[in-house]
């Protein structure tokens, strides 16, 4: 088996993803909604952006800010392997505003979705892994996100121990041991959320 830095490096030279920035008037569907409160979707999914105005103690006694108003909570899950607890399962994740990364791609956690998702609450498919987590009781700690850049966004995560021996590697996804992460952490190459669900794999 490649390293991890090998196997990343192949994830990204597979990556196909590549993100523009064009002018907001341009990225339909989205666009000012209800009377120019917000800016986003015209059914409200996903995220907004919105306005706020801010009194406080600080550098400055107020101010207008624009913050994201994320749809409901997320849910991230870090998976433990269940006879070596020193093993945990990352995938390498696409997302549209990682572009220092080639291709796009970190390490992140194999379950990351909305919860709504997650409850299939829209009817649509369960993400990715989710029924890894059929039949075991779930301790999920709630974080609140970065309060400068989100309004009311909290998530939940959890690290849950599985068979390894139960499924098969999906093509993006690897086993890593402990201090194999804490490296791939310090040369910045794990997305937020698996940097704070590893905080959970010591306590």
């Amino acid at each position: 088996m490649s390293n991890w830095q090998d196997w990343l490096a192949e994830q990204r030279a597979k990556s196909q993803m590549s993100a523009t920035v064009v002018p907001l008037s341009e990225a339909q569907p989205w666009g000012l909604q209800d009377g120019g409160a917000r800016f986003g979707r015209p059914d409200g999914g996903f995220f907004n952006l919105v306005g706020v105005h801010v009194v406080a103690q600080r550098e400055v006694r107020e101010w207008n800010q624009p913050l994201l108003q994320e749809v409901g909570e997320g849910a991230v899950v870090l998976f433990q392997s269940l006879f070596d607890l020193g093993y945990f399962l990352v995938a390498a994740r696409q997302e549209p505003g990682n572009t220092t990364k080639p291709g796009h791609v970190l390490l992140g956690p194999p379950l990351q979705a909305s919860w709504s998702n997650l409850q299939q609450a829209h009817g649509g498919k369960r993400p990715p892994r989710a029924e890894l987590l059929d039949g075991k009781e779930i301790e999920w700690v709630r974080l609140t996100m970065d309060g400068g850049r989100f309004i009311g966004k909290e998530n939940r995560y959890a690290v849950v121990r599985v068979s390894p021996h139960t499924f098969e590697l999906a093509d993006n996804e690897m086993w890593l041991k402990r201090d194999e992460l804490d490296e791939a952490l310090r040369e910045g190459e794990v997305n937020e959320h698996l940097a704070l669900v590893l905080l959970l794999a010591v306590l």
